[in-house]
């Protein structure tokens, strides 16, 4: 399975291969909004797949190819079905949520992110934060996804 950003910044979109990957399935869009920005996909501890993405279209239709500047929210998304939806999505990035056509630039870029598991099960995130001013790590457990009232784990750094 393959998860990718779309030129037309519309959606996420998977492709599949049954045969090691030598041939693969046409694309198809997610439930997954996305603005040509970049995403991180990996195994939870629970199994399940696990997406980090900037949710924000631009469209909902693919017309041309946009390069957006807005990339406000970070996010994490669950599925439980190989991909094929994900009903689970936790903000870990609000953004500084200035709303409006014009004030959309105004709000800072929270970009290029990277998810892993480490061997006690933590979840790892990392981003372009602050309109690439420093680099954010925040770490939290998986229930913390599903809505656990727990706060991101106090091992959160940022780096300047």
């Amino acid at each position: 399975m393959c998860l990718f950003r779309s030129r037309f910044a519309d959606w996420v979109y998977i492709s599949r291969s049954e045969d090691g990957g030598e041939t693969w399935t046409v694309p198809e869009a997610t439930d997954v909004p996305n603005n040509n920005a970049g995403l991180s996909a990996f195994l939870l501890p629970s199994g399940m797949l696990a997406l980090v993405s900037n949710e924000h279209q631009v469209t909902h239709e693919p017309a041309e190819v946009v390069w957006p500047y807005e990339r406000m929210r970070m996010v994490i998304a669950v599925s439980n079905d190989e991909g094929r939806t994900w009903p689970v999505r936790r903000v870990i990035e609000p953004g500084d949520g200035f709303t409006g056509s014009g004030n959309l630039r105004s709000n800072r870029r929270q970009e290029y992110p990277h998810g892993i598991v480490d061997s006690e099960g933590l979840i790892h995130v990392v981003y372009a934060y602050s309109s690439r001013r420093a680099v954010r790590h925040v770490v939290f457990a998986e229930d913390w996804i599903s809505g656990v009232e727990d706060q991101v784990h106090t091992d959160c750094k940022l780096w300047g």
